[in-house]
This record gives structure tokens, sequence and C-alpha cells, in this order.
């Protein structure tokens, strides 16, 4: 079932306060983003084709997820201040 492999953002807010549009689409970005960032640590941790693929390509992916989660965190302190 795809929803359950899913990342859901979930914050608290006060009854009062009413989302933005922009606070919306962060929200909708940091969701998307999670389930990017979940689907390549599968892949580098999980595929035997990420064993077949070039060192340098092996390098890139691993820094790109660290970058997708870098950003994330950062998503993550402004969807906080909401």
């Amino acid at each position: 079932n795809s929803n359950n492999s899913k990342i859901h953002i979930m914050i608290k807010l006060e009854s009062k306060v009413e989302l933005e549009a922009h606070h919306v689409r962060m929200l909708d970005e940091a969701t998307e983003l999670g389930n990017k960032i979940k689907a390549l640590a599968l892949f580098i941790s999980d595929s035997p084709k990420f064993d077949q693929i070039g060192t340098s390509d092996k390098d890139l992916l691993q820094q790109q997820l660290y970058y997708m989660q870098e950003y994330f965190k950062t998503l993550m302190l402004r969807i906080a201040v909401i």
C-alpha cells in the first residue's frame, strides 16, 4: 500500500492559527522531500543496483542524500515556528 510508505508531516497548531498559502506549500514540500529522502536512502542501502553503479555516481548519490536531509532539517525548523 503506497499510503503506508508515505511520510506525513504533522504539526501542532493552536486553534486560532490559520495556515497561509506559503505554509501549506512548505508542508507539502517537506512531505514530498521526506518521501524522496526515504526512497533514495532505501536505494542506497538495499538496492543491488546501487552496487552496480560507478564509484563517482555512488558518491554523488550519497552527497545528494546528505544535502536533501539538510534541506529537510531546515524546512522542519521553518515549520516549527509557524
